[in-house]
């Protein structure tokens, strides 16, 4: 009876990291299409910095800041 808790535990945790690097890659695909929406229209006067934070991967919760 423990073996199959212990499965499920990890079966869990396994299945919150796939969580945050699914948060985290469309994170990087929407600042991809920002950056590149904008380097089309602004070429010479833009100049983006973003820096990203994951804040509890474990949890999946990513912030993103684009200054």
């Amino acid at each position: 009876m423990g073996e199959a808790s212990v499965e499920l535990q990890t079966g869990a945790a396994e299945g919150q990291k796939l969580g945050a690097w699914a948060a985290t890659k469309r994170a990087f695909s929407g600042i991809a299409a920002a950056l590149d929406g904008r380097a089309k229209s602004e070429v010479n006067s833009l100049l983006i910095s973003a820096w990203i934070l994951v804040s509890s991967y474990s949890q999946g919760i990513v912030t993103v800041y684009l200054l």
